[in-house]
């Protein structure tokens, strides 16, 4: 991720293919159908005629969703055209949908993201350590501990922490603008490390889902940048869903 998740060089909520379920309409009985004589009263229509319930599921689709074309730091970054995709091999699974094209950076089991010009969709799990001034440091587990190491780095603003849901889930939500401070190497997953650079701006939104703390990340490189890209970031991370 560009400035984001990187080892080396620059570069954390898809996308969701929900198919429409369609109800089949039952015909009209037609207007020329013969009454039967009043010696033979007409039956009433016979249960069978409608459509049985069998019959309306089997018209309901989904479309699966469509996987990420990116990988790891070696792989080019790809274009995702507007649609629904999973965020597979990423742990907890989830979806979300683009309505617009946006570029895969890439994409491992703890972490992966998509980006928009100078400003990028970002997540992560598992994460258990950080740096911080040059030197490595345990993060706590859960979303407070998350918080706990990013009020560590001195020069950072922290915005005040508030409740957050993403697909029914709660978590916790904060903003972080690093002013005159760089981080470099901010916290690591497997393969790649998340980094700020200066007059940066990105919301952190901290989820725990099955015993497993979430990162999702909304980073405009440019502070700036930040409430005009949340405009286009918003709504993939409100069309996020756990697989």
């Amino acid at each position: 991720m560009a400035n984001r998740l990187t080892l080396g060089s620059c570069l954390l909520i898809a996308i969701l293919g929900l198919g429409a379920c369609t109800s089949g309409s039952t015909p009209s009985v037609a207007s020329n159908v013969a009454s039967a004589p009043p010696s033979q009263p007409a039956s009433p229509a016979s249960p069978a005629a409608a459509a049985s319930p069998s019959a309306s599921a089997s018209q309901s689709t989904a479309t699966a969703a469509a996987t990420l074309c990116a990988g790891g730091q070696s792989d080019p970054s790809c274009d995702l055209p507007p649609g629904t995709y999973s965020a597979d091999p990423f742990k907890p699974g989830f979806m979300f949908t683009l309505t617009e094209t946006w570029t895969n950076d890439r994409r491992y089991a703890d972490g992966g993201g998509i980006s928009l010009g100078d400003a990028a969709f970002l997540w992560g799990s598992g994460v258990v350590a950080g740096t911080v001034d040059g030197n490595e440091v345990a993060i706590a587990p859960g979303p407070a501990g998350f918080i706990a190491f990013l009020g560590k780095f001195k020069g950072f603003t922290l915005s005040e922490p508030v409740p957050v849901v993403a697909d029914g889930v709660t978590g916790i939500q904060v903003d972080v603008e690093t002013n005159d401070t760089a981080a470099s190497g901010i916290f690591q997953i497997k393969d790649d490390v998340f980094n700020l650079d200066a007059g940066e701006k990105a919301r952190f939104i901290l989820i725990e889902k099955d015993g497993t703390t979430v990162i999702l990340i909304i980073d405009a490189f440019k502070a700036a940048g930040f409430d005009a890209f949340l405009t286009k970031a918003q709504p993939v991370l409100d069309s996020l869903t756990w697989e």
